[in-house]
């Protein structure tokens, strides 16, 4: 958001409307069965590639068919959830990788 003041008079001021910039989301969705290896990760990445689940169309570019579910920039985004006993969070970690850094 953003704040703007005009003079109207000496010492007296006009707010200009607020105007949202941005509005962050967020989700989450727990997993039934965790991935467990980056083999099994990367066999589910090459799953989607190959089978298309969420049915995304293709299009034209430059005269080329490109494919609806292509790999283009490729990094990972982990999150470790630390619980107690109770099922209580304690403590988190994130880290971002790219697929070079990944070792398997």
């Amino acid at each position: 958001m953003f704040l703007s003041a005009t003079t109207k008079a000496a010492g007296e001021y006009r707010i200009s409307d607020f105007v949202s910039k941005s509005i962050t989301k967020s989700a989450e969705r727990k997993l039934t069965t965790p991935i467990d290896t980056v083999a099994h990760f990367l066999a589910l990445v090459q799953d989607i590639l190959n089978n298309n689940p969420w049915g995304c169309t293709s299009y034209e570019s430059g005269g080329k068919t490109i494919a609806g579910v292509v790999r283009g920039k490729e990094y990972y985004t982990g999150k470790v959830v630390y619980e107690n006993s109770e099922a209580k969070t304690v403590g988190q970690i994130s880290d971002v990788t790219d697929l070079f850094s990944v070792h398997y």
